[in-house]
């Protein structure tokens, strides 16, 4: 997956993707491994990120992934904590997850909407706090 010409862009960075089990933020996860990152695919679906994963390294990149639920700021720090562990650092953080519950927003569930508002909301600044540079 690795392109000469674009392989040190990212070369050495540990990248992490929220939200890469599908979607824009699998292309991202794809994109930074293909220049040279090593991509930390995180997604509440365990089963998507672990396939985003397997893509990346059949074309020769580096990923590992994560499952977590970015609704839990303890869950978000632990994988954090973990991510640095491992690679010693951590240079870039893709807040790329999000949660679209459609229809009516007088016809949502209390659950629906509370799930939207922690996953979309908070999470986003509790995982920018924990990745900040210490």
């Amino acid at each position: 997956m690795t392109d000469s010409a674009t392989a040190s862009r990212f070369g050495e960075k540990v990248c992490v993707v929220t939200g890469a089990g599908g979607g824009i933020g699998s292309a991202i996860a794809r994109r930074l491994a293909r220049e040279g990152a090593t991509v930390v695919v995180c997604d509440v679906d365990g089963a998507s990120a672990d396939k985003v994963v397997a893509e990346i390294t059949a074309s020769g990149g580096t990923a590992e992934a994560a499952r977590f639920d970015l609704a839990d700021p303890s869950a978000c720090a632990q994988a954090v904590d973990d991510v640095v562990a491992r690679h010693g650092h951590l240079d870039v953080l893709v807040n790329n997850a999000g949660v679209n519950r459609r229809g009516d927003l007088l016809a949502l569930s209390p659950k629906d909407w509370e799930t939207s508002f922690a996953v979309n909301g908070p999470w986003a600044r509790s995982l920018r706090r924990r990745t900040w540079p210490r």
